[in-house]
């Protein structure tokens, strides 16, 4: 569960939450605070509208089997780059698999926009 604080108040901002199905052990905004990634359990990179929290992407991107026999490891740092010049920008995904996987992040208009 990510919950979502206002530290003027310093109290959690009603109803602004996101339960997600696996843990969540990293997680990063894009330069403009449009869009947020989660790195999960699985091996799964999560891609989020902000501040909607609708899911625009989601991929299992590991498929290793972990030591209790599930498949995917655990995404242990997503990081955005600045936007280039055409509005796109790179997500780089850490995995403990030894890996790590870029997404050229597009749209052809932002959620909400």
């Amino acid at each position: 569960m990510i919950f979502f604080w206002d530290i003027l108040e310093r109290r959690p901002l009603i109803q602004k939450a996101f339960k997600s199905d696996l843990p969540v052990y990293s997680l990063d905004f894009s330069e403009d605070g449009d869009v947020m990634a989660l790195g999960q359990d699985q091996g799964l990179v999560t891609i989020l509208d902000f501040p909607s929290l609708e899911v625009l992407h989601r991929k299992r991107v590991s498929h290793v089997k972990g030591y209790k026999g599930e498949v995917g490891e655990r995404i242990c740092c997503v990081t955005f780059s600045k936007a280039d010049r055409e509005g796109s920008m790179y997500l780089a995904a850490a995995c403990w698999d030894q890996a790590v996987y870029l997404f050229r992040v597009v749209w052809k208009s932002k959620p909400g926009h």
